[in-house]
């Protein structure tokens, strides 16, 4: 009697054994792919931050582009103004000698 209960304790603690071995594969093994989609987690992270930075220094970049070009234009445009402050008083002052030369021609023929 007592070999049989010894017999079926010991058939309990080998299947209880067994099922516990076979619970810890199966939880390495999800430890594992847990570990393996980390991995690929981080990788990907680490190509976003790569992409990130480069696309931030190729936008600097433009922004850099840009502003001295809006500082040319601004220049032009200062130059433009300029000259055409230059030439609306060129253009006044040959109005008022084509005026009095038009007024010198007038008192000679009268």
């Amino acid at each position: 009697m007592i070999e049989r209960e010894v017999t079926t304790l010991r058939e309990t603690q080998d299947r209880e054994i067994t099922s516990m071995q076979k619970r810890i594969r199966d939880l390495q093994l999800q430890l594992d792919e847990a570990n393996a989609n980390l991995m690929k987690r981080n990788e990907i992270m680490r190509e976003t931050e790569v992409r990130a930075a480069q696309q931030e220094t190729a936008l600097n970049e433009a922004v850099r582009l840009k502003d001295r070009e809006i500082r040319e234009l601004k220049r032009q445009l200062t130059e433009n103004e300029e000259e055409i402050k230059v030439l609306v008083y060129e253009l006044e002052r040959q109005k008022r000698v084509a005026k009095e030369n038009i007024e010198k021609l007038n008192q000679l023929f009268k």
